[in-house]
């Protein structure tokens, strides 16, 4: 059995977590409690970003978190479709749903 914490930490990984993270976390190397620890003490640092005269400006107090790249959540998603295995009856609707669902996005972002 696994535990709802244990699902929900795994779920915190996957949505917050970089790659090399989920990574190590799906090989075995890193424990889930271990990399939701990890991911809670990265956001507790403070985010410097340029300031109005290209001086960096300390945001920790406007609780401002590192913005992701549309690269980087591709990078997980894909690390996370590479899971279906080709043998899963499942996975044709599954990839269909997927398809949909990035045409769609498509279609919004070119306005």
């Amino acid at each position: 059995n696994v535990s709802p914490r244990l699902v929900s930490s795994a779920k915190k990984v996957i949505a917050t977590g970089d790659k090399e993270l989920i990574a190590a976390v799906d090989s075995g190397q890193v424990a889930v409690s271990a990399a939701v620890k990890k991911i809670d003490q990265e956001k507790q640092q403070p985010v410097m970003t340029m300031g109005s005269q290209d001086k960096p400006t300390n945001t920790a107090s406007k609780e401002r978190l590192p913005v992701k790249r549309a690269g980087q959540y591709v990078d997980l998603a894909i690390l996370q479709l590479e899971r279906i295995l080709d043998d899963d009856p499942t996975a044709q609707s599954a990839l269909s749903r997927l398809t949909e669902w990035i045409e769609q996005k498509q279609k919004r972002l070119q306005g």
